[in-house]
């Protein structure tokens, strides 16, 4: 039981350190491998409090939100979608502060130790009353070489410690959804008009979430991720046999055009990209 408790630990930790490398690789976009291998305890740290000490719209710029002004749009949508997302950068915000007093509070020096030393003791204490509680005990070795001391990190193994990881993950699990969704909007609908949606944790009022929603098909030019369309292709004659062949042996065929759009997916004259034969898909 403690030793999966420091399991939960481990990975919750390497969750946040993969948001704060994700948040710092799209800031800093490394060229070269080694500059992206440089990413340390240090770095992820100064990454977690950068985010912490922006501005609404700097944190915004950061998660990459869409500019809802280019899409003059009238007042009473604008007003809609300005409300989205000042709830969406204050879910944001609460949950950089919760990661970054998750860091502040050592458990981190505790991971490490665990995953490269194995100095963990458990065990029951009792404090002053008549109950025992369960915890974990790991040494750690602290400071720079040659002002080194020995602590010692007790962990709480109750209940209340799971809920607070629980929190902590849901929290980086918000900021890296968000991250990674908008930042792949905006490398996908970067010339086009787009909005986003948000996260089910942050708490949109029921009226206004349905205002939104319909929002989002009226202005974005391309469909959202968040709502599925389905779309039947169909390929005969020459084409299907070449398009099979290609699949079967490479793992990959082309069409000419695209069915990333309501537009371009009715069009019945897409062919295979190589193609000389009359085969053609249709969309429906």
């Amino acid at each position: 039981m403690h030793f999966e408790q420091l399991e939960i630990l481990l990975h919750l930790c390497m969750f946040i350190e993969d948001f704060a490398y994700v948040s710092w690789g799209l800031k800093h976009r490394p060229r070269s491998l080694h500059r992206a291998l440089r990413f340390d305890g240090r770095m992820r740290n100064q990454t977690i409090v950068e985010l912490c000490e922006l501005g609404d719209q700097s944190l915004r710029a950061r998660f990459r939100f869409p500019k809802y002004t280019r899409l003059c749009m009238g007042k009473n949508d604008e007003r809609v979608v300005r409300e989205v997302f000042d709830v969406i950068t204050e879910g944001l915000c609460c949950d950089l502060r919760r990661v970054q007093e998750f860091l502040q509070r050592r458990y981190f020096d505790v991971c490490n130790e665990y995953k490269h030393t194995f100095d963990v003791i458990t065990g029951m204490c009792q404090t002053g009353t008549a109950q025992f509680s369960s915890h974990v005990y790991v040494r750690a070795t602290r400071g720079r070489k040659g002002r080194q001391r020995q602590v010692t990190y007790i962990l709480d193994a109750g209940p209340k410690a799971i809920d607070y990881y629980e929190e902590v993950f849901s929290a980086t699990s918000n900021l890296i959804n968000v991250l990674i969704s908008n930042s792949l909007d905006y490398f996908i609908y970067h010339d086009r008009r787009y909005l986003i949606k948000p996260p089910l944790d942050y708490q949109v009022a029921e009226d206004v979430k349905a205002l939104y929603e319909a929002l989002i098909g009226k202005y974005s030019l391309g469909w959202s991720k968040s709502h599925s369309l389905q779309l039947a292709v169909n390929i005969t004659g020459g084409a299907l046999r070449r398009l099979e062949g290609s699949l079967a042996d490479d793992h990959i065929g082309v069409l000419k055009g695209h069915l990333f759009s309501r537009r371009e997916a009715t069009r019945s004259d897409l062919l295979l990209a190589d193609s000389t034969d009359s085969g053609e898909t249709h969309g429906s």
